[in-house]
Formats: structure tokens, C-alpha cells, sequence
């Protein structure tokens, strides 16, 4: 009887075994997918965060950007205004904080018949239309080539800004 014993307790524990390998098995399939799931929820919410500072931040700037008129309109004469001038330091600055550096270096490139030319086309820019609820507007120039435009944003603060031209 003990060897009987001994066999069913071999039996009995090897079928434990299989049943208790078979539930980590079935088990470790959804707890893999819940902790891809945490984890991607976490990238995401720093994402998130990381998107909320970053207009806060952009919104405070344009808060404290006064360059730019109350019109585009305005804004595009001061603009002409100080190209024709030489300040291309001011003229960049009526353009969006992410296009002013990159303004400036296209006038530091360019050489005077490039800037005459360019104030032709500046000059030629006809009132254009709003869009996106007035915060946007956008001017042409219709000429023998390729039209121009003009495209500006109006800041938080009711300055108008150019985003490109």
C-alpha cells in the first residue's frame, strides 16, 4: 500500500504541477498586456505634461511680444518700414518667435538687389482674408511669376505677427 501511496502522491503532485505551469502561463499573458498598457499610459501622460508646459510657455512669450501692430496690415508696413531702413533686427522681430532667427539670417544672406526685389513684393501685397475665427490672415501678390504670400497670427495679447511671407 505505501508503494500505492507513494505513486498517487507522484501523480497527484505532477498534475499540480502542469495546472500550476498552465496558470502562470494563461496568467502572464494579461499581466504582460496590463503592464504595456501602464506603461505606454505613463509615456503618454508625460507627453501630455511635457505639450501643456510647452504652451504655457509659448503662450507667456506671446503675451510678452509686443512687436507687431493691431492690424496685419499695420504690422506688414512696420515690418516694410524697417527693412527699408537696414534694421532687419527689428523686421525680424514682427515675425513669430520661431521664425525670427531664421528671418534674420535670410537678411544677413541676402544681397542688396535680392532686398530691393524683395521690398517690390512686399509692396505689392494685396489684403487678403481672415480665417480660423480672425486669428489668422493671409495676403497675395499677384505677379508676372509665382504669387506671394503673406501669412500672419494674431497673438493672445491682439498683436499681430507674420508667420511667413
Amino acid at each position: 500500500m505505501n508503494f500505492l501511496n507513494k505513486k498517487i502522491m507522484i501523480v497527484i503532485g505532477i498534475v499540480l504541477l502542469v495546472v500550476l505551469i498552465a496558470t502562470m502561463i494563461l496568467a502572464i499573458g494579461p499581466a504582460k498586456q496590463a503592464y504595456k498598457s501602464w506603461k505606454f499610459n505613463r509615456t503618454l501622460h508625460g507627453f501630455v505634461d511635457a505639450m501643456k508646459k510647452a504652451e504655457q510657455v509659448d503662450y507667456l512669450a506671446a503675451m510678452a511680444d509686443t512687436y507687431g501692430g493691431k492690424t496685419p496690415q499695420e504690422t506688414l508696413q512696420m515690418y516694410i518700414e524697417a527693412v527699408e531702413k537696414g534694421d532687419y533686427e527689428l523686421a525680424s522681430k514682427y515675425f513669430i518667435g520661431a521664425n525670427q532667427k531664421k528671418e534674420l539670417e535670410g537678411f544677413k544672406e541676402a544681397d542688396e538687389i535680392k532686398k530691393l526685389y524683395y521690398l517690390g513684393i512686399l509692396n505689392k501685397l494685396k489684403p487678403g482674408e481672415y480665417s480660423d475665427g480672425s486669428m489668422s490672415f493671409y495676403m497675395r501678390a499677384n505677379l508676372d511669376g509665382p504669387d506671394y504670400y503673406a501669412s500672419f497670427k494674431k497673438y493672445p495679447n491682439g498683436t499681430w505677427k507674420i508667420i511667413e511671407i
